[in-house]
C-alpha cells in the first residue's frame, strides 16, 4: 500500500476536483491590457465561478487519454536514494475519477501475458470507478455530501485565503492565492481533517479560472485509521501542474510528491515520486480504446 496515493488525491481534490472551467483563452495582448484595469476577484466569487463549470469539463475531458511517468525513489534517512523504480501508464477518465493502464515498468513493456492481466485489472477498475460515480452521482441529485468529497463550500470554510495577488506564470496571467487553516473550523471526515492540516498557494489563470499549479504541504501529522494504517509526517509535501491542450481543456502535466510517514505501526516510509504527463489523445469508447488524434499542450 502506497501513502502517497492515499494522501494525493485528497490534497488534489482541493484544486483538480473543483478548480475547472471551460472558457476561451483571451490574447496575451487582451490579458495583460485587462489585467491591468481590472482589481482582483473576490477568492468565493472566483471560486464558485469555476465550480459551475465542472459538468462542461467532465463532457470533454472524458474524450482524452494520456500517458503518466512515474519515478519513485525510496530513500534513507540522510535522503539518498536506496532504491528506485519506474512506471508508465496510460489514462483517461471515467466520470471524475481516473483510471491507468500499466504499460511498462523500468522501461520494460510487459510480456504478453502480463499485458493480458493488466488489462483484466483494468475492466475491473472501470466496473468498480463506474459503480462510485454512479453514487456518487446519486448522491448529488438527492443533495447529498460525501464527506471525502471537498466542495468549494467546503475548502474556503476549512481554510483562510489570504495574500492575493496577480502574478505571471508560463507566460499567462494569474491569480495567486496563499491558504492555510482555519482555526475555527470544525472537520467530518478524513478528507476534511486532511484539507486542514494543509498549507500552501494556488495559481489560478485569470481568463479561463483553471488551475495552473499548486503547492501544499502538511503543517501537522495526518493519521489513517487512527494511524493504525499509516500516518503522514509534518512537512510531506505536494506539487501539481496542469496546462491548456488542444484549445479546449486542461489537463494534468507534472506531479511531485515528498512523503514521509510510517504504515502499520512498522514500516517506515521516506519517498520522493515525480510524475510526468504527456501523450494527449483523444479517443472514443467502444468495444475498445480508438485514438482519433494527437494534440499537444499550449
Amino acid at each position: 500500500m502506497n501513502t502517497r496515493r492515499y494522501l494525493l488525491p485528497i490534497l488534489l481534490a482541493i484544486t483538480v476536483g473543483i478548480l475547472h472551467a471551460q472558457q476561451p483563452p483571451a490574447s496575451s495582448a487582451s490579458r495583460t491590457n485587462s489585467a491591468i484595469e481590472k482589481p482582483l476577484p473576490d477568492v468565493a466569487s472566483l471560486f464558485h465561478d469555476v465550480e459551475a463549470h465542472q459538468k462542461e469539463l467532465e463532457n470533454v475531458r472524458k474524450n482524452y487519454m494520456f500517458r503518466a511517468v512515474e519515478q519513485q525513489d525510496e530513500l534513507d534517512g540522510d535522503g539518498h536514494v536506496k532504491h528506485s523504480k519506474t512506471e508508465e501508464h496510460e489514462v483517461f477518465f471515467v466520470g471524475r475519477r481516473t483510471v491507468g493502464r500499466l504499460l511498462r515498468k523500468d522501461g520494460v513493456d510487459l510480456t504478453a501475458s502480463e499485458q493480458k492481466k493488466e488489462q483484466e485489472k483494468v475492466d475491473k477498475r472501470i466496473q468498480k470507478v463506474k459503480k462510485k460515480e454512479a453514487k456518487r452521482q446519486q448522491n448529488e441529485d438527492e443533495g447529498k455530501h460525501d464527506e471525502n468529497e471537498i466542495t468549494v463550500d467546503t475548502f474556503l470554510r476549512i481554510s483562510r485565503f489570504e495574500n492575493p495577488r496577480r502574478v505571471s506564470l508560463k507566460d499567462r496571467s494569474a491569480i495567486a492565492y496563499d491558504f492555510s487553516e482555519n482555526p475555527d473550523a470544525k472537520t467530518h471526515g478524513m478528507a476534511e481533517s486532511a484539507v486542514k492540516k494543509v498549507s500552501g498557494t494556488v495559481w489560478i489563470d485569470e481568463d479561463s479560472r483553471q488551475l495552473i499549479r499548486m503547492e501544499a504541504k502538511l503543517d501537522e501529522p495526518f493519521k489513517m485509521g487512527g494511524g493504525l494504517l499509516a500516518s503522514v509526517q509534518k512537512g510531506s509535501s505536494f506539487v501539481f501542474e496542469q496546462a491548456f491542450v488542444n484549445g479546449e481543456i486542461w489537463l494534468p502535466t507534472y506531479a511531485e510528491a515528498n512523503i514521509t510517514g510510517r504504515m502499520l505501526l512498522f514500516k517506515g516510509i521516506r519517498e520522493h515520486s515525480i510524475a510526468r504527463f504527456s501523450d494527449y489523445r483523444k479517443f472514443r469508447v467502444g468495444s475498445k480504446i480508438d485514438v482519433v488524434g494527437e494534440v499537444a499542450p499550449q
